[in-house]
């Protein structure tokens, strides 16, 4: 939705890599234990 929304805005284009963490450790440094990379459309 986030990728979505600034591809609308024009800071995305379409074909644009997007690197997207999350992390289920609130406030803990190192926690990120999700790492994605997504291609816009």
């Amino acid at each position: 939705e986030a990728v979505n929304l600034l591809r609308d805005k024009g800071y995305l284009m379409s074909g644009d890599l997007v690197i997207v963490t999350q992390g289920d450790v609130m406030s803990t440094v190192g926690s990120t234990n999700t790492t994605r990379i997504l291609t816009v459309e």
